[in-house]
């Protein structure tokens, strides 16, 4: 099934996504990862098409939707929930890749009453200050990342997914990844915004989280990942008890896309209640 792209003018800005339509199936709102776009599911969305309603999101700074701050989980939350009303949302369940997956969980405590399940891919079970050797600091002080040619700006991205993936990878790359004037290649993500959100990330509170969480929640693992995500995992999941965990063998950080058909099957099953 083919996506109808919408733009919504809200909170100041555009925002772009796309909407699988399945009139009165229950409803997924898939948010990507930094620096990726709502394409980043396009692999796994077709595994689930035919028993739900589908919207991925362009997050602001990210794909389609404008680049434009505050680059700040607060209005992320506010962009999703202006999304849910204009399509007239009562009720989903929100699917998070990385980063977001912090701001999913805040939206979903704030609106739970618009949130079925919330699913989150390797993230937002750890704040990648408390891991070993990780300095915020350094990142902010250090040029912007940049890359000398598209061929290795491929090598990068390849290597960080499955090997069988790659024709998707090199498609996805360059909608993440632009060549400006000095012939180098940069993320299409403004600094500005890089940062912004790698800051929230830094220090978003599980704590005030597991306070306020009542809705439940699974969390699909990558197990290509040091040991600290191990242990932040455990943490994550013995504070949040309506949370459960599955990890899935021999994948990489960017589930949906190495391994679509085993994220799929376990959201439907999770979202059925039925047993993982």
């Amino acid at each position: 099934m083919q996506p109808t792209t919408k733009r919504l003018e809200a909170n100041g800005i555009t925002l772009a996504y796309n909407v699988y339509e399945n009139a009165g199936a229950p409803v997924l709102v898939m948010v990507h990862g930094l620096t990726s776009t709502k394409e980043s599911y396009n692999l796994t969305i077709p595994y689930l098409e035919e028993t739900y309603h589908i919207l991925s999101l362009d997050l602001r700074g990210h794909g389609e939707s404008t680049q434009q701050g505050p680059y700040v989980f607060d209005q992320l939350i506010e962009d999703i929930r202006a999304v849910f009303d204009h399509e007239g949302i009562e009720k989903a369940t929100l699917v998070g890749g990385s980063f977001s997956n912090a701001p999913i969980q805040q939206f979903a405590v704030r609106y739970p009453e618009r949130v079925e399940n919330v699913v989150m891919l390797d993230g937002g079970f750890a704040r990648n200050v408390e891991m070993p050797g990780y300095d915020i600091e350094a990142i902010k002080a250090r040029p912007e990342f940049s890359w000398a040619s598209k061929e290795e700006v491929i090598e990068m991205a390849r290597s960080g997914y499955a090997e069988h993936v790659n024709d998707f990878v090199d498609e996805q790359t360059m909608r993440e990844f632009e060549q400006r004037a000095d012939g180098r290649w940069y993320f299409r993500l403004p600094r500005e915004a890089f940062m912004g959100y790698a800051q929230e990330y830094a220090t978003f509170s599980l704590d005030e989280l597991a306070e306020k969480m009542s809705l439940p929640v699974l969390v699909l693992k990558a197990t290509r990942q040091p040991e600290f995500y191990e242990e932040a995992l455990g943490r994550y999941l013995a504070k949040f008890p309506t949370a459960q965990a599955v990890k899935i063998p021999d994948s990489p950080h960017p589930l949906m896309v190495s391994h679509p058909q085993e994220v799929a099957g376990y959201i439907d099953r999770f979202v059925r209640g039925e047993s993982l």
